[in-house]
């Protein structure tokens, strides 16, 4: 279940930052943002935030 949570984050953080700060951007500023994204995740792994407190 864990596993599942996870996952399940890495993939809305980048929906959630596009829906509040990618309104009237163009298709690069999604492509970069979701690319960011994915380093993050490749960087630190797939965590939950209260892992790092």
């Amino acid at each position: 279940m864990l596993g599942l949570v996870s996952r399940n984050v890495c993939f809305l953080i980048p929906r959630m930052y596009l829906s509040l700060k990618g309104v009237d951007k163009g298709k690069t500023f999604h492509a970069a943002a979701t690319r960011a994204c994915g380093y993050l995740t490749d960087v630190c792994g797939e965590k939950l935030l209260s892992d790092y407190i």
